[in-house]
């Protein structure tokens, strides 16, 4: 966690991601993404929002990116707690705990009677 607050900016370039959680805690720091435009980064990172999403595998498109935030402090300050709210709003533990406690009642829960007669 120090080592991320210490930093002005995050940046995430994959091709490929499922849920990345290196990116939901780095903007839970308040740090500003730097991210490439996959599906699994822009569920998460909207363009000038919350970050800054690049073309993916265009370097010059990353630099520009990077340079975006890191010569505007004030953008840079903008999105980095834009990133904190919705990273609390979306991924806190109480939200996620929530969706868990959801998932398993769901999954436990005896069926409907309708369901059991279709079955039938």
């Amino acid at each position: 966690l120090k080592w991320l607050q210490s930093g002005d900016v995050f940046t995430l370039i994959s091709e490929i991601e499922g849920l990345p959680c290196s990116l939901i805690e780095a903007m839970s720091t308040g740090l500003t993404p730097v991210v490439s435009g996959i599906p699994a980064h822009t569920q998460i990172v909207e363009n000038e929002v919350e970050g800054v999403v690049t073309e993916l595998g265009n370097q010059d498109s990353i630099a520009r990116g990077l340079l975006r935030a890191l010569n505007d402090p004030a953008a840079r300050g903008r999105m980095g707690a834009a990133s904190r709210r919705r990273m609390l709003a979306q991924f806190s533990t109480s939200k996620v705990v929530d969706r868990y406690e959801t998932l398993f009642a769901e999954c436990t829960a005896a069926p409907e009677p309708e369901a059991i007669e279709r079955l039938g």
